[in-house]
Protein backbone atom coordinates (compact mmCIF):
# COMPACT_ATOMS: atom_id res chain seq x y z
CA UNK A 1 0.00 0.00 0.00
CA UNK A 2 1.37 3.49 -0.89
CA UNK A 3 2.11 6.17 1.30
CA UNK A 4 0.88 10.01 0.48
CA UNK A 5 3.77 11.78 1.08
CA UNK A 6 2.48 15.65 1.16
CA UNK A 7 3.62 17.92 -1.55
CA UNK A 8 5.42 20.62 0.39
CA UNK A 9 8.41 19.34 2.18
CA UNK A 10 7.27 21.44 5.64
CA UNK A 11 4.27 20.19 5.81
CA UNK A 12 5.43 16.43 5.93
CA UNK A 13 8.46 17.54 8.41
CA UNK A 14 5.65 19.20 10.99
CA UNK A 15 3.53 15.98 11.16
CA UNK A 16 4.63 14.12 14.77
CA UNK A 17 6.73 10.69 13.96
CA UNK A 18 6.31 7.59 15.85
CA UNK A 19 10.33 7.24 17.18
CA UNK A 20 11.91 4.38 15.22
CA UNK A 21 12.89 3.11 18.38
CA UNK A 22 9.39 2.00 19.48
CA UNK A 23 8.08 0.42 16.02
CA UNK A 24 7.83 -3.12 15.51
CA UNK A 25 10.80 -4.05 14.74
CA UNK A 26 12.41 -1.46 16.27
CA UNK A 27 14.75 0.50 13.75
CA UNK A 28 17.57 2.83 13.52
CA UNK A 29 18.12 5.38 15.46
CA UNK A 30 18.14 3.45 18.58
CA UNK A 31 18.98 5.76 20.93
CA UNK A 32 21.20 9.27 21.10
CA UNK A 33 24.36 8.66 19.05
CA UNK A 34 27.65 11.15 18.10
CA UNK A 35 30.31 10.41 15.88
CA UNK A 36 32.81 11.89 13.32
CA UNK A 37 32.50 11.21 10.12
CA UNK A 38 35.43 12.94 8.81
CA UNK A 39 38.62 14.72 8.87
CA UNK A 40 39.37 14.98 12.93
CA UNK A 41 41.83 17.58 12.40
CA UNK A 42 39.63 20.81 13.13
CA UNK A 43 37.63 18.82 15.48
CA UNK A 44 37.21 15.67 17.34
CA UNK A 45 34.40 14.28 19.54
CA UNK A 46 35.69 11.95 22.34
CA UNK A 47 32.03 11.28 23.80
CA UNK A 48 28.48 12.66 24.22
CA UNK A 49 25.41 11.90 26.05
CA UNK A 50 22.02 13.38 26.45
CA UNK A 51 19.42 12.09 29.20
CA UNK A 52 16.82 11.28 28.60
CA UNK A 53 16.86 9.80 25.61
CA UNK A 54 14.53 10.91 23.75
CA UNK A 55 14.72 14.37 24.44
CA UNK A 56 11.39 15.77 26.37
CA UNK A 57 10.67 19.04 24.57
CA UNK A 58 9.41 21.27 27.70
CA UNK A 59 11.77 19.53 30.12
CA UNK A 60 15.35 19.78 31.52
CA UNK A 61 17.59 17.51 29.97
CA UNK A 62 21.57 16.74 31.11
CA UNK A 63 24.61 16.53 28.88
CA UNK A 64 28.12 15.41 29.24
CA UNK A 65 30.36 15.72 26.49
CA UNK A 66 34.21 15.34 25.93
CA UNK A 67 35.61 17.34 22.72
CA UNK A 68 38.84 18.16 21.23
CA UNK A 69 39.48 21.17 18.64
CA UNK A 70 42.37 20.97 16.98
CA UNK A 71 42.37 24.27 14.97
CA UNK A 72 41.98 27.73 16.55
CA UNK A 73 38.21 28.73 15.12
CA UNK A 74 37.98 32.46 14.56
CA UNK A 75 35.98 34.52 12.58
CA UNK A 76 38.10 34.33 9.27
CA UNK A 77 38.48 30.20 9.80
CA UNK A 78 36.00 29.25 7.24
CA UNK A 79 32.88 27.37 7.20
CA UNK A 80 30.54 24.71 8.64
CA UNK A 81 28.07 23.51 6.48
CA UNK A 82 25.25 21.87 8.66
CA UNK A 83 22.55 19.44 7.03
CA UNK A 84 19.47 18.57 9.21
CA UNK A 85 16.99 15.91 8.30
CA UNK A 86 13.82 14.42 10.19
CA UNK A 87 12.75 10.95 9.68
CA UNK A 88 9.23 11.21 8.09
CA UNK A 89 7.06 8.20 7.16
CA UNK A 90 10.22 6.22 7.15
CA UNK A 91 11.75 7.98 4.89
CA UNK A 92 15.05 11.00 5.92
CA UNK A 93 13.86 14.26 4.53
CA UNK A 94 16.54 17.45 4.87
CA UNK A 95 15.10 19.94 6.59
CA UNK A 96 15.56 22.95 4.17
CA UNK A 97 18.01 26.33 4.83
CA UNK A 98 14.93 28.88 6.48
CA UNK A 99 15.99 32.10 8.46
CA UNK A 100 19.34 30.36 8.91
CA UNK A 101 18.08 27.56 10.73
CA UNK A 102 18.19 24.11 9.28
CA UNK A 103 20.65 22.44 6.74
CA UNK A 104 22.74 25.74 5.87
CA UNK A 105 26.26 26.45 5.23
CA UNK A 106 27.33 29.24 8.68
CA UNK A 107 30.55 30.92 7.77
CA UNK A 108 32.43 31.40 10.99
CA UNK A 109 31.75 35.19 11.49
CA UNK A 110 28.39 34.84 11.56
CA UNK A 111 28.72 31.90 14.40
CA UNK A 112 31.30 33.79 15.81
CA UNK A 113 28.68 36.59 16.32
CA UNK A 114 25.84 34.32 17.68
CA UNK A 115 28.32 32.50 19.68
CA UNK A 116 28.61 36.27 21.38
CA UNK A 117 25.33 36.69 21.13
CA UNK A 118 24.54 33.56 23.64
CA UNK A 119 27.15 34.20 26.09
CA UNK A 120 25.63 37.79 26.63
CA UNK A 121 22.40 35.96 28.10
CA UNK A 122 23.10 35.10 31.88
CA UNK A 123 22.06 31.75 31.97
CA UNK A 124 23.90 30.97 28.71
CA UNK A 125 26.84 32.40 30.19
CA UNK A 126 26.94 30.56 32.96
CA UNK A 127 27.00 27.16 31.98
CA UNK A 128 29.56 28.37 29.38
CA UNK A 129 32.19 29.82 32.72
CA UNK A 130 31.16 27.28 34.63
CA UNK A 131 32.75 24.25 32.32
CA UNK A 132 35.27 26.40 30.57
CA UNK A 133 33.59 26.64 27.31
CA UNK A 134 34.09 29.26 25.04
CA UNK A 135 32.08 32.48 25.53
CA UNK A 136 33.72 34.52 22.42
CA UNK A 137 36.03 33.73 19.31
CA UNK A 138 38.84 32.94 19.09
CA UNK A 139 37.92 29.26 20.23
CA UNK A 140 41.52 27.81 21.50
CA UNK A 141 43.14 24.29 20.65
CA UNK A 142 42.51 22.35 23.53
CA UNK A 143 40.34 19.43 24.96
CA UNK A 144 36.85 20.57 26.57
CA UNK A 145 34.86 18.71 28.92
CA UNK A 146 31.36 18.25 30.42
CA UNK A 147 32.13 15.15 32.84
CA UNK A 148 29.45 12.88 33.51
CA UNK A 149 29.79 13.15 37.20
CA UNK A 150 29.17 17.15 36.69
CA UNK A 151 26.64 17.16 33.43
CA UNK A 152 24.83 20.00 31.77
CA UNK A 153 21.35 20.61 33.12
CA UNK A 154 19.28 22.78 30.58
CA UNK A 155 15.68 23.64 29.85
CA UNK A 156 14.44 22.35 26.25
CA UNK A 157 12.08 24.94 25.30
CA UNK A 158 10.05 24.29 22.25
CA UNK A 159 11.50 26.56 19.62
CA UNK A 160 8.16 26.74 17.93
CA UNK A 161 9.74 25.49 14.59
CA UNK A 162 6.95 23.12 12.81
CA UNK A 163 9.52 20.66 11.97
CA UNK A 164 10.24 20.32 15.55
CA UNK A 165 8.30 17.86 16.73
CA UNK A 166 8.28 14.29 17.67
CA UNK A 167 10.55 11.85 15.88
CA UNK A 168 14.27 10.90 15.10
CA UNK A 169 16.83 13.18 13.60
CA UNK A 170 20.16 13.30 11.77
CA UNK A 171 22.19 16.43 11.63
CA UNK A 172 25.66 16.58 10.29
CA UNK A 173 28.34 19.23 10.61
CA UNK A 174 31.47 19.38 8.16
CA UNK A 175 34.01 22.08 9.25
CA UNK A 176 35.91 23.42 5.98
CA UNK A 177 39.06 26.00 6.20
CA UNK A 178 39.08 29.00 4.00
CA UNK A 179 40.61 26.70 1.52
CA UNK A 180 37.32 25.01 1.93
CA UNK A 181 39.44 22.03 3.08
CA UNK A 182 37.25 19.31 5.21
CA UNK A 183 39.34 20.03 9.20
CA UNK A 184 36.35 17.87 10.99
CA UNK A 185 32.86 16.32 10.42
CA UNK A 186 30.03 15.14 13.25
CA UNK A 187 27.55 13.69 12.96
CA UNK A 188 24.74 12.93 15.59
CA UNK A 189 21.20 10.93 15.61
CA UNK A 190 18.89 12.20 18.20
CA UNK A 191 15.08 12.02 18.95
CA UNK A 192 12.19 14.58 20.19
CA UNK A 193 9.13 13.68 21.85
CA UNK A 194 6.20 15.65 23.15
CA UNK A 195 4.55 13.53 25.54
Amino acid sequence: MAVAFPSDPLQALSQPQKLSRYMSPPQHPFQFSVKDCGATTGAHVVNAMVSPDPILLGANISITAEAVVGLSFDAAAGSVGLTLEKKTLGIWVEIPCIDNIGSCTYTDDFLCTKLEAAAARPATREILVKWGLPIACPIKTGTYNVPANNPIIAHVDDPGLSWFTDGDFYVKAELANAAKTQTGCIEAYFSITTK
